[in-house]
C-alpha cells in the first residue's frame, strides 16, 4: 500500500509468474478515490508510481514526483 496523498491510497497487486501465466502487477485505488480527483489526475498518479517503482528516470516524471 502506498499512501499518494493524505485521502488516496493506491494498491499494488503482484502475482509472480508460474508455468501457466506471466508475471502481472496491478494497481488498484480505493473506491473513494475519485470523490478527492478525477480519473485524469488518479491515472497520472498511477504512471508517476509504475515509473518510480520501475526505477525509470525520466526528467519528465521527476518533477510530478
Amino acid at each position: 500500500m502506498f499512501e499518494a496523498l493524505p485521502l488516496v491510497r493506491v494498491y499494488l497487486v503482484f502475482n509472480d509468474a508460474d508455468e501457466d501465466f506471466p508475471a502481472d502487477c496491478s494497481l488498484l485505488f480505493e473506491k473513494q478515490a475519485p470523490r478527492y480527483l478525477d480519473m485524469e489526475c488518479l491515472a497520472m498518479i498511477a504512471m508517476v508510481l509504475a515509473e518510480q517503482l520501475a526505477g525509470n528516470d525520466n526528467p519528465d516524471m521527476a518533477m510530478l514526483a
